[in-house]
């Protein structure tokens, strides 16, 4: 497995389409009882990728992602990567503050978030910090030099497009397209920006290249893991910790990943018991709960 997965992808962006040409119809992720096989994950990617090319979005373009986890949260971060473009993960503890900072600091060109969920209102702390049109969806605010959209995983609002209205769009760019685009990305270049929580001040920028993907296949080398295996993903996907070792590892070796938004330990519990889950990471924390 280890030579074949070398020949096939050098670049995170590319996964998806090695993991549907693999496994094709296998169930590949579940999330909130929606079940998607690899295929569907990599026309689903696809999709988002030209979306956010008609978007705008260029070539070395970051993109902050402040979302609970969802199967949405997976197809981002593959699109992203496929484009060219870097993805900012915001952790969805940060409140004002911290989101005032890493928008600025991480240079991002947009930003995708919920408008609410649960009870955290994440659209109106995004208009606290960031000055939005009164008409369109372009962002020109002198604080954030380079953002020019935020897009909201709920209902457009005022000054803000909604993330299936930037699907609907996605028409506006073809197959060739996309794939001319995905072509250029080399696997030293930037792919994300992962915010550490830090043990003074702000939180610190981590920047990570395409490369990294051989550490996460060489793991689950060694862990001898199949397509028979299914990853309980409730990790925060924001941390690298859930992002390599359940989106990125199901998509090398074929397991299906599971997917709660946060973490309930009741919840978890009896999707590892229902969908046979045969992998479980966590913290300390975790396992005492």
């Amino acid at each position: 497995m280890l030579n074949s997965w070398r020949e096939e992808t050098e670049t995170i962006g590319s996964l998806p389409a090695y993991a549907a040409r693999r496994f094709g119809n296998a169930e590949g992720l579940l999330f909130q009882g929606k079940r998607y096989s690899f295929s569907e994950i990599d026309a689903e990617v696809d999709l988002a990728a030209r979306a956010l090319m008609a978007a705008g979005v260029a070539a070395g373009d970051h993109v902050a992602l402040w979302l609970n986890n969802s199967d949405d949260w997976v197809f981002i971060l593959y699109a992203v990567t496929k484009i060219g473009a870097v993805l900012v993960p915001i952790n969805t503890r940060f409140r004002t503050h911290d989101l005032e900072y890493v928008l600025r600091q991480s240079d991002s060109a947009m930003l995708i978030t919920h408008d609410t969920s649960g009870p955290i209102d994440y659209l109106a702390m995004v208009r606290e910090v960031v000055a939005l049109p009164d008409t369109g969806d372009t962002v020109s605010d002198p604080a954030f030099p380079k953002l020019r959209k935020v897009v909201i995983r709920g209902d457009s609002a005022s000054g803000i497009a909604s993330w299936e209205s930037l699907k609907a769009g996605a028409s506006a760019v073809s197959v060739e397209e996309l794939a001319e685009r995905s072509a250029a990305v080399a696997p030293k270049d930037t792919a994300l920006i992962m915010y550490t929580s830090g043990t003074t001040g702000f939180p610190k920028g981590a920047m990570h290249s395409h490369i990294g993907i051989r550490n996460v296949e060489e793991r689950a080398y060694r862990m001898a893991m199949t397509p028979s295996d299914a990853i309980m993903g409730y990790l925060p996907l924001f941390h690298m910790f859930g992002f390599s070792e359940a989106a990125m590892m199901s998509l090398v070796t074929g397991a299906r990943q599971i997917i709660t938004e946060t973490y309930d330990p009741a919840e978890c519990l009896d999707l590892i018991e229902t969908e046979r889950a045969t992998i479980i990471h966590g913290f300390e924390a975790h396992i005492k709960t």
